[in-house]
């Protein structure tokens, strides 16, 4: 429902009978009934305006023209265009025709006057794009977080992806678990927010990346993606008896040097 005095699809006009009263920027503060006296009159125009060529053609028109007659930019500048229709050289961190918006990066009301109205957003531009916006409830938000980033200030990592955010530099990088796991499973950690460990690797599969065949399987785990269990019965291929002999062969062999390597430690010390 639109204000008292406001009609239109987004309550962007005067009804009837009603005039506009502008705001020193221009915008639409409230609509007055258009009553051609002196106190309507002077109250047309923004501060800083002066009103001139002011005609009344018909009781429910009303035309009026709104001069500036000062250079005012909020105390953010002391100069203005010749014509005093622009600020310029605006500081404190504003911008805008009129010193009167903080730059994009920082936040705040320019309009307040003083040197300390914009402040800088506590947005990482690593993380986001540097822009933020103030809630209704006072909470500040960071505009347009980049990929992987959450979080009112784009300080976290969505799930998926990983990032110690707390050392300077660092920026949240997608999960890699060798493909061994689904990325996209709705509400699952896949790997540790801040190590990168993958958390569910298949039981095939072990390493902080799901990169090795896990203990009793055999076979590659990141580009075959074959890790298969050694106490399945032998195929009919023979390439795959090889493989599985070779490396039965290998495990214990290796069982066998560190077993002789343990013996020699042992008598080396008891000789010492």
């Amino acid at each position: 429902m639109c204000k008292e005095n406001f009609e239109g699809k987004r309550c962007e006009q005067c009804v009837k009978g009603h005039i506009r009263k502008l705001s020193f920027q221009g915008e639409l503060l409230e609509c007055i009934a258009i009553i051609p006296s002196s106190s309507v009159i002077s109250s047309l125009c923004g501060f800083g305006y002066q009103l001139i060529n002011y005609t009344t053609p018909a009781q429910d028109d009303i035309q009026y023209e709104c001069k500036r007659t000062v250079c005012e930019c909020y105390s953010h500048s002391r100069t203005c265009t010749k014509d005093l229709s622009n600020c310029t050289n605006c500081k404190h961190n504003t911008s805008g025709k009129y010193c009167h918006w903080c730059k994009p990066g920082y936040y705040g009301n320019a309009m307040k006057g003083t040197s300390t109205d914009c402040q800088k957003c506590p947005c990482d531009l690593q993380w986001s794009n540097g822009r933020c916006y103030k809630e209704n409830s006072g909470y500040l938000h960071c505009e347009s977080c980049k990929r992987g980033h959450a979080g009112r200030l784009c300080d976290k990592c969505q799930k998926g992806w990983y990032g110690d955010l707390s050392v300077s530099g660092t920026v949240c990088r997608i999960c890699n678990c060798s493909g061994n796991i689904q990325l996209d499973i709705p509400g699952m950690h896949i790997c540790d927010e801040v190590s990168g460990k993958c958390l569910k690797c298949p039981p095939s599969t072990t390493g902080k990346n799901c990169e090795r065949c896990a203990p009793g399987y055999i076979g590659d785990a990141v580009v075959a993606k074959n890790c298969t269990s050694l106490k399945q019965p032998l195929g009919n291929n023979f390439l795959d008896k090889y493989l599985k002999l070779k490396l039965l062969f290998m495990l214990n062999f290796f069982e066998y040097v560190c077993s002789l390597d343990f013996k020699l430690k042992q008598k080396l010390s008891s000789d010492i």
